[in-house]
């Protein structure tokens, strides 16, 4: 699996940044191998002549989750895509200027990467600035465990629902500490005095011009607390001034140091607690600047929990509704449908009547055609009686006429006549009959064609019944699919919903995990704040309790070397005394002092040794040790340079 870091350094001013791919997780050891490996021939090759190789200080990594350069101590604290920012050693070659990290590119021989979070990863060191503290070891331990407790309590969140978002770095404040402060805070009890000289000489020298001035070593004293008047500060510098320039130059200040050893020594020890001081306040300003920043995000998290908790209470509410409106989809869906039934049931009623009306009808045509039938053979019937009565008629005309012919057979033809009107009474009876039964038929007829019109009526209104029943199902038939389909929108939605809820519900888990993170990251950076602020008032206790101790010892020193100097300016008068008085003796041989009176050489001497052991007891390094001694004189000090990139 390959595991790909962000290196920066600074090589000769310019920062560069380089991606760096490993075969895996690499070690600390593994990790200066390869930082010395890419920029060592890079520095070589803009290297200056003399100057020394490229070499590493120590290494901080940008730590997200709390948005805050640290040492790297331990290679767990790496991360894929972390950006680590490489220190070398101060010299006179090299120096840490401020600046913006540019945007990582690819080394030359990586693997290319498959992950496209490497420009999110150079757009995140791009945005921000470099470290800008070293913190102490406990302070890493403690940023350590509180990392640790962070990663430990943060819950997964799945990327759909809170995607990653990159941290930004806190902006840096500018340290007071410079790196001849950082050489001064490194230095312990142990220093020699030449160092010392040196560095307390580079410490009143504010101007950097290798002379101070009264006001730089007026100024320097107050600010280091030095319970001395204007009138001993202005002695001790003329005193200091050999050359009575005005100034003081660094071999008039290493004689003067010469001369107080243990002004040099409070002076080495209250400048090194001064700045010491300084970081340690200055600690305490980014712990106390990080809890802040860490107070804001818990407000943040906690107000980003509201938000999804009342985002989650509405779509609860939204959850609900949309249940609601299927329950009630559903509802006129089986309304829908049971009108969709009896409208079926009664369109199968309508055809049924319709098919019972066609019955009705065919039966009535039947029926209609029978009695038609009737009718024609009863027509038919009188026709034929109409027939034989004309042509019973024509052969009664006929015999008429013979009658009248025949009248002398008129006897003969009585009865042949007589036979015939009863034949045409009978004929008549029987056409009156015909007709009658032609009548009848004619009204069977018109009852059947009656029948049959109000049969077909009947259908008419029937297929009417049914035209308008099968329009009332399609009608049933499409608003029960449509019914059907809303039922089934409604269930997507509600789907939807639940989803949505889920969603919120996690998203809400993920904000209450940040609120939880950053309550924790706020606990430990409060105990932190305070573990700081305790450690800075012992150490002002201390430094107090030192600086009570060593006045009398530094008023005693001031003392007895202005006793020295004036018994020093009395050797010198009797040393001239003690000159001419040999002058004058010169030429008077065998001739003794009085009994009783000492020479002046002699006096000079006695008072030169009372002198010297009396500043010698006073500045024994047995009688000062005590005094810086402590346990935070004698502690490593840490370097304290701010981090620049």
């Amino acid at each position: 699996m390959v595991f790909t870091l962000l290196i920066a350094a600074d090589v000769h001013g310019n920062k560069t940044n380089y991606e760096v791919e490993f075969a895996a997780q690499p070690t600390i050891p593994d990790l200066h191998r390869k930082v010395e490996q890419i920029f060592g021939p890079e520095h070589v090759a803009k290297a200056p002549a003399g100057s020394p190789g490229f070499a590493i200080d120590r290494i901080q990594i940008f730590d997200e989750r709390l948005e805050l350069w640290v040492d790297l101590l331990s290679s767990t604290q790496l991360q894929d895509f972390s950006q680590v920012y490489v220190f070398q050693p101060e010299t006179m070659w090299h120096k840490e200027v401020q600046s913006k990290l540019p945007p990582a590119i690819k080394y030359i021989g990586a693997i290319p990467p498959a992950s496209p979070s490497a420009a999110a990863a150079a757009a995140i060191v791009a945005s921000g600035v470099s470290p800008h503290r070293s913190p102490s070891l406990a302070q890493q331990q403690a940023m350590a465990n509180a990392a640790a407790a962070a990663a430990a309590s943060v819950v997964p969140i799945p990327p759909p629902i809170v995607p990653a978002v990159p941290a930004v770095p806190i902006a840096p404040v500018q340290s007071a500490i410079l790196p001849g402060h950082a050489v001064l805070l490194r230095s312990g009890a142990d220093a020699t005095h030449e160092e010392k000289v040196s560095m307390v000489f580079d410490e009143i020298d504010t101007r950097k011009i290798r002379a101070i001035d009264l006001s730089e070593f007026q100024a320097f004293l107050t600010n280091l607390s030095f319970d001395f008047t204007v009138t001993t500060i202005a002695d001790l510098f003329t005193k200091a001034d050999a050359n009575k320039d005005g100034t003081i130059s660094y071999p008039e200040f290493q004689r003067f140091c010469e001369r107080y050893p243990t002004l040099l020594d409070a002076m080495h020890y209250r400048a090194r607690e001064f700045w010491q001081d300084v970081r340690q306040k200055e600690g305490i300003d980014a712990a106390r600047r990080l809890l802040e920043s860490l107070r804001t995000r818990e407000v943040d998290a906690r107000a980003a929990f509201a938000m999804a908790a009342a985002e989650t209470a509405a779509q609860e509410g939204r959850l609900a509704a949309q249940s609601q409106a299927v329950a009630e989809a559903e509802a006129r869906e089986r309304e829908a449908l049971a009108i969709l039934d009896a409208s079926r049931s009664e369109t199968e009623r309508a055809r049924a009547d319709v098919a019972a009306r066609c019955a009705e009808e065919s039966a009535a045509r039947d029926i209609e055609r029978a009695k038609q039938l009737a009718h024609v053979e009863a027509q038919r019937d009188v026709e034929a009686a109409d027939a034989r009565l004309r042509v019973q008629e024509s052969e009664q005309a006929h015999a008429e006429e013979r009658l009248r012919e025949l009248e002398r057979l008129l006897a003969e033809m009585q009865g042949d006549v007589e036979a015939q009107r009863l034949t045409t009474v009978r004929v008549r009876a029987d056409l009156a009959t015909a007709q009658g039964i032609e009548q009848q038929a004619a009204i069977v007829s018109a009852e059947a064609s009656r029948e049959v019109q109000m049969a077909s009526e009947r259908l008419a209104l029937s297929k009417g019944d049914l035209a308008r029943a099968q329009d009332r199902e399609r009608d049933c038939t499409a608003a029960h699919l449509a019914s059907r389909e809303q039922t089934a929108h409604q269930k997507v939605q509600r789907e939807r919903e639940e989803q949505e809820l889920l969603i919120c519900r996690e998203r809400e888990a993920a904000k209450k995990a940040m609120e939880i993170e950053s309550a924790k990251g706020v606990e430990a950076q409060e105990a932190m704040c305070r573990s700081l602020e305790a450690e800075n008032m012992e150490h002002a206790a201390q430094r107090t309790k030192v600086q009570i101790e060593e006045a009398p010892l530094i008023e005693q020193e001031v003392r007895l070397r202005e006793q020295r100097d004036n018994l020093e300016q009395k050797e010198a008068i009797l040393r001239d005394e003690a000159g001419a008085f040999s002058a004058r003796t010169t030429g008077v041989r065998g001739v003794a002092s009085p009994r009783g009176v000492a020479s002046p050489l002699a006096a000079a001497t006695a008072l030169h040794a009372a002198a010297a052991s009396a500043t010698i007891a006073a500045s024994s390094p047995e009688r000062l040790a005590r005094h810086y001694a402590s346990p935070l004189s004698q502690s490593p000090i840490t370097s304290i340079r701010k981090p620049l990139s």
